[in-house]
């Protein structure tokens, strides 16, 4: 990449009124934090923003360099004057400061009128995307060497643009980004670069609370580096005519980053940079006006295109129909887990991304003629299929460890405005590592206990083709396979059959996504994992029913290792294993349904009950049976109110429209209610039953 010219450095930022610099951070946080913070922001301690890594040989070393600020501000009074301190309080001062101001009603903008120069100042509208706001404060900013962004809600320590610049200089990268920070925890480690899976989930890599203890703190090459603290140069920042317009508040910055290497450029991290992050619009502390108020559905949309904007050629097709899939599967589980809200804006996501293909495909076509390198040099930048596996493992270990433990607290305060000190104080979760957690819930212990026998006594079958899944003997070989097999109108089962495929076909289909397309490794999944799965499913679904958590463990782990499950693992019957995860939470769901008495209209549980219904009875349909027999002698004895007898109709209804042409099969030939999946049609008797 060729360096670009130097540009004169101009004189270090004057305020209105002044004819000298600006004091250095410790005057400043004297003369204007102490007068415009409130003591539950600024608790005096210098730490904060002043100490830091050692620095470089020379402050002044590269002061030939110019740097401008760009900061947008939205609503963002109760951090804004921390942060424009920061900026003003470097060790290596920026030659202009830029605030962009969307639309603040917080006395933001009064704020400004008072600190800064009318001419340093761009108000632009309320609903004004982030990408809109930075091209126009680099627009106001003029010509300069660097372009440093922050957000309103994002301090800098006072080293932190030096240890960025010269970062710059010494590895010749285009776009450098800072260790990140918690606010008010301050050692809470939140980024430290960021990249992508072809799924559109975020990682960074780290663990949930995980602390800073400079386990990080080494020079690397990323796929992108979050936009509060990103130092880029001029030239690359307009030649890649910087944020996506696309994107208006979120995943832009994983785009950009995802651009510049493609086009060449080095994208890195500077970990003895650090930024001090709040995530206020992240953590729902003030309404995200640029995405009309969803920030969840933004989100999930910005991320599902990036990726397919930027996939290759030949992922395209996979990826498209994976994400699709994907979100599907993703807005079910929310219904069932009753967050009607979160799948709503889940299938909004998708539905915007389905009705406007022409926005992916101009993307395509901009990214083909920007590219430089070949994708699979990007690639390994790239998040692995699996990075989510620890996400999950640590989430679920915080779930049923929970109960108990005596040692939590939440990790968000979630307010629309722009929260309290108490959400302040609230905003992220000092916890332990995973290990400590691990060991400081009695369900964690157990739960490790079962993996690790799991996986012992399953070793045999990994791979080893065994295990029976769907209508195939053995299971299809991958998601094309599956998906093909329950498409077919001729399935050469026996002598052959044209009736419908169990919708488990479709289900194992969309589970192989997670397992790269492989059929058999999400049989060998379920399987090997059947019990652990089943204790952690008993474990959650008597959350807030037995509340001694001995008895709770006790009675998780001897539903786990009841002979039915462990017989039908050793005979690889894949039905009675998700029968047996997903039973708890259906009798779970199933009591609180009549529990409730006359439900209101809309309630949702006749629908998650349903859905949870039509999930297990697919892979083993005798428990419809069964749920319909009880919902008949429930009507019949205990439930008298019309309502509730309208909701177990509605709940045992979904399945049959669900399953449907194959409902119509199970209907006209009942014998096969007994069948199950994994099990061979004139098999042994379903354990299920």
């Amino acid at each position: 990449m060729t360096e670009p010219t130097p540009v004169a450095a101009e004189t270090p930022m004057v305020p209105a009124g002044t004819d000298s610099p600006l004091p250095r951070h410790r005057d400043v946080v004297s003369d204007v934090v102490n007068d415009l913070v409130n003591d539950d922001d600024w608790d005096g301690d210098d730490s904060f923003l002043a100490d830091g890594p050692q620095q470089p040989e020379s402050v002044d070393e590269h002061l030939d360099l110019s740097v401008a600020a760009v900061v947008v501000a939205h609503d963002g009074l109760k951090w804004l004057p921390i942060v424009v301190a920061a900026i003003r309080g470097q060790e290596r001062p920026v030659q202009r400061l830029i605030v962009v101001d969307t639309g603040s009603r917080d006395g933001g903008p009064d704020l400004l009128a008072r600190e800064l120069p009318a001419t340093d100042v761009v108000t632009m509208p309320r609903t004004t995307s982030f990408a809109d706001a930075v091209t126009a404060g680099v627009a106001r900013a003029g010509a300069h060497d660097f372009l440093w962004l922050l957000h309103d809600d994002s301090a800098p320590r006072t080293d932190a643009l030096l240890h960025l610049v010269d970062a710059a200089v010494r590895s010749g990268a285009a776009v450098i980004g800072p260790k990140v920070l918690g606010w008010s925890d301050r050692t809470h480690l939140l980024e430290i670069g960021v990249s992508i899976g072809l799924g559109g989930r975020r990682e960074t890599g780290l663990e949930r609370g995980e602390r800073d203890q400079g386990q990080h703190d080494r020079d690397a090459d990323v796929l992108a580096v979050g936009s509060a603290g990103m130092l880029v140069r001029s030239e690359v920042w307009h030649g890649l005519d910087g944020f996506d317009a696309q994107f208006p508040l979120f995943r832009e910055d994983v785009d950009f980053g995802w651009r510049a290497n493609a086009a060449g450029y080095r994208v890195t991290i500077a970990p003895r940079a650090v930024v001090h992050h709040a995530e206020a619009a992240t953590r729902g502390l003030r309404r995200a006006d640029a995405v009309g108020g969803h920030p969840q559905r933004a989100d999930r949309l910005h991320a599902m295109r990036i990726v397919l904007a930027n996939c290759t050629t030949w992922q395209l097709p996979l990826v498209a129909v994976g994400l699709v899939l994907l979100c599907i599967v993703r807005t079910l589980t929310l219904l069932v887990g009753k967050d009607v809200k979160s799948a709503r804006e889940e299938a909004q996501a998708l539905r915007l991304l389905v009705t406007h293909p022409g926005l992916v495909r101009d993307a395509r076509a901009a990214r083909s003629a920007a590219r430089i390198v070949p994708a699979a040099e990007v690639a390994p930048l790239i998040a692995p299929p699996w990075a989510p596996v620890r996400t999950a493992i640590d989430a679920v270990s915080a779930l049923v460890g929970s109960s108990g433990a005596g040692t939590e607290r939440p990790s968000v305060m979630v307010e629309t405005g722009p929260g309290s000190d108490d959400a302040m104080e609230a905003l992220v979760d000092g916890g332990p590592s995973v290990v400590g957690r691990l060991m400081r819930r009695r369900g964690s212990i157990v739960l490790v206990f079962l993996l690790t026998l799991s996986l012992l006594a399953g070793r045999g079958i990994i791979g080893a083709g065994r295990a029976q899944g769907g209508a195939l003997l053995p299971a299809p070989g991958g998601f094309a396979d599956l998906w093909s097999s329950f498409l077919a109108a001729w399935h050469p089962v026996s002598v052959g059959s044209s009736l419908p495929a169990s919708p488990a076909t479709a289900l194992l289909a969309a589970l192989s996504i997670a397992f790269a397309g492989s059929a058999s490794a999400v049989v060998d999944a379920l399987l090997i994992l059947a019990v652990p799965m089943s204790f952690v499913s008993a474990h959650l679904s008597m959350r807030g029913v037995v509340r001694n958590p001995w008895v709770k463990i006790w009675a998780s782990l001897s539903y786990a290792l009841i002979p039915a499950l462990t017989v039908s693992v050793r005979d690889g019957r894949v039905g009675t294993v998700v029968l047996a995860v997903l039973f708890p939470p259906l009798v779970r769901a199933a009591v609180h349904l009549i529990g409730k008495g006359a439900a209101p209209a809309g309630d949702r549980a006749p629908w998650a009950t349903g859905l949870l219904l039509a999930a297990a009875g697919a892979f083993a349909p005798i428990v419809w049976v069964v749920a319909a027999v009880c919902a008949v002698v429930a009507g019949m004895t205990i439930i008298r109110d019309k309502a509730t007898r309208l909701a177990m109709v509605i709940a045992l209804a979904v399945p049959l429209v669900v399953w449907v042409p194959w409902s119509f099969t199970l209907l006209a030939h009942p014998q096969q209610f007994l069948l199950e999946a994994g099990v061979p049609a004139g098999g042994p008797p379903p354990v299920a039953f």
